[in-house]
């Protein structure tokens, strides 16, 4: 939907389910939670990860190290992240984490993640999988 479209699906929801205060506030709800998503995962193209260096130590624990860079023109108040390690273009090992903000526009954020047990990692595909936002 486009940004527009939110505002014209809260009017008519207003229009038909105005005798029913409970479906409409259910409706208002879920516009305001699709209309969030939106905005997120639009924000997202402005959000660069960078400088990512990992390492494994003898005890088979991997940490992975990076920054996130906020391009864009709001406040990034945490953010979410997944971390894949391949070998052989298999997925040997998965991991989310979430980091607190904020990160101002024009500023970046760093990430840890410690992997424990996990020796046989040859490649790391690092994504944003969530973000808050403020304006």
């Amino acid at each position: 939907m486009r940004g527009g479209d939110y505002e014209e699906a809260a009017r008519l929801a207003h229009q038909y389910f105005s005798l029913d205060k409970r479906i409409l506030l259910v409706t208002l709800e879920y516009i305001a939670d699709q209309k969030s998503r939106a905005i997120k995962e639009a924000y997202k193209n402005n959000v660069v990860i960078q400088d990512v260096e990992w390492s494994t130590d003898r005890s088979g624990g991997t940490v992975v190290v990076g920054r996130v860079l906020n391009q864009g023109d709001k406040i990034i108040t945490g953010f979410g992240i997944s971390i894949v390690c391949k070998r052989d273009g298999n997925t040997v090992h998965a991991a989310r984490a979430a980091y607190p903000g904020p990160i101002s526009p024009g500023t970046s954020g760093a990430f840890r993640r410690d992997i424990d047990g996990l020796t046989d990692c040859h490649d790391i595909s690092i994504d944003i999988v969530d973000l808050g936002l403020k304006d």
